[in-house]
């Protein structure tokens, strides 16, 4: 299981670009914490965790919503996407 909060703090830098002080602004962490959390993202490889999951969700519907539009194809929402914020 992936800790939200830690989640956040990888989403926040890595995907948007937050600095580590504008993350500890925004959340009210130190600094320093901020810190700590985005090696340990690093060190889990959280942010790979997380798209491989939504890759996983994304094909196990897609399975299950084939056998009723046999047209339709999610993974289609997902290509050449650069980030959370553009699957819409």
């Amino acid at each position: 299981m992936i800790d939200y909060q830690l989640s956040q703090v990888a989403i926040m830098h890595f995907e948007k670009g937050y600095s580590q002080q504008e993350i500890a602004t925004l959340l009210g962490l130190s600094k320093m914490t901020v810190s700590r959390m985005l090696q340990k993202a690093k060190d889990q490889e959280i942010v790979s965790r997380m798209w491989q999951h939504i890759t996983n969700v994304c094909n196990s519907f897609s399975k299950n919503v084939m056998v009723f539009f046999p047209s339709f194809n999610t993974l289609s929402l997902f290509n050449n996407k650069g980030s959370f914020d553009d699957i819409t």
